[in-house]
């Protein structure tokens, strides 16, 4: 079943959508709980409990620069050196200090691997790759990629959208641009980190596809709300989202229904958002 036929189908009754799926969703309407394929499990020595992966998490994610740890310190340059050309010898190299090392050093790899690929969006696709090679040799990084998109607003701090003051002589014009610019990279490079991470197979292509339904969906719902800066800032994101994966997955029959909508009935689509839109038409399918 396609995107449109799901989309047209949406006032049709429906059983309840599970409430776990609703707090991702509703945290930054563009991430969803996804359900990856099991691997062959590496024997281990521990009863698995998911609770110390959000625990360490947080304290984890806020020292990922630091060089305390020689091991970490050398897998850290391993990732920030990695290429095409020598993507095997360092790989081997991040494995090896891996071996010896513990469950919580791992996930402080995993998570530096999750950073960086949505801060450097250009090096996203190498990035994943990388996140998947690991996965393989170590399957609970899954259960830390996981772990990851839960908490992505926790970890980024983007649970509330900044809104930048319309006067420019506002004494918080200044951060509020900063913070501002600084929301819409994060966001919009976790949405490409993400269309990598599936491309390796890391997240499955019916957990895409609910993305982008409960997307468009959300997008239809919010354009037609009253007009207001937060409204207007969200159905931008949504949009930036939808531009990101157009490409990849069908949805041009429900983004013309949305683009041909009466204008007095989409107070919230701006006309920079109307422009990106007719754009991710010309590529989709």
């Amino acid at each position: 079943m396609e995107i449109a036929t799901i989309y047209n189908a949406r006032h049709l009754p429906r059983d309840p959508i599970p409430q776990e799926v609703l707090d991702i969703i509703a945290k930054l309407k563009i991430t969803f709980r996804p359900s990856f394929r099991r691997r062959h499990q590496r024997r281990s020595d521990y009863v698995d409990n998911d609770e110390w992966r959000k625990n360490s998490l947080t304290g984890i994610a806020k020292k990922l620069s630091e060089k305390d740890d020689e091991d970490y310190s050398y897998v850290s340059s391993c990732i920030n050196k990695i290429t095409k050309s020598n993507y095997e010898k360092l790989l081997e190299e991040t494995l090896k200090r891996m071996e010896k090392r513990d469950d919580e050093f791992r996930l402080r790899v995993t998570t530096l691997l999750f950073d960086r690929g949505i801060r450097a969006p250009f090096f996203s696709s190498i990035m994943a790759e990388l996140y998947k090679d690991i996965s393989r040799a170590y399957p609970d990084a899954l259960k830390d990629l996981i772990t990851q998109l839960s908490m992505f607003d926790k970890l980024y701090d983007i649970s509330t959208t900044v809104l930048v003051p319309t006067n420019t002589k506002d004494p918080a014009y200044n951060d509020a641009i900063v913070s501002w610019m600084k929301q819409k990279d994060i966001k919009k490079g976790f949405t490409i980190y993400m269309l990598e991470l599936y491309k390796q197979d890391l997240i499955e292509t019916e957990t895409m596809n609910s993305i982008i339904q409960f997307i468009l969906n959300d997008l239809q719902e919010t354009i037609e709300l009253t007009k207001t800066e937060t409204h207007i800032e969200h159905v931008d994101a949504l949009i930036r989202f939808i531009s990101i994966v157009a490409k990849s997955f069908p949805m041009k029959s429900v983004l013309i229904e949305i683009k041909n909508l009466p204008r007095d009935r989409t107070p919230n689509l701006s006309m920079k958002s109307r422009f990106a839109i007719e754009d991710a038409i010309k590529v989709s399918r």
